[in-house]
């Protein structure tokens, strides 16, 4: 297992690439100061909610990884 999060990202691309989320995309290029300021609002909410799943995820995968290793050491060294 890699510590490296991959769940999230692709997670994100998914939410970015659905329907809603073009609409987001799309309302930062709009005329109307309302729906950009809107949707500039989502994104950063957005971007700060997978920021943080990202380092949950990473922190998650390094615990796991740590354990699964301090686990074959010992093991190794009873064995």
């Amino acid at each position: 297992m890699t510590r490296w999060p991959w769940i999230t990202p692709l997670l994100f691309v998914a939410v970015a690439l659905s329907p809603p989320g073009n609409d987001v995309l799309r309302g930062l290029s709009s005329s109307e100061s309302i729906s950009r300021d809107l949707s500039r609002f989502l994104l950063i909410c957005g971007l700060a909610i997978a920021a943080a799943l990202l380092l949950a995820e990473w922190g998650l995968r390094s615990f796991i990884a740590r354990r699964r290793a301090r686990a074959r050491k010992t093991e190794n060294a009873s064995g």
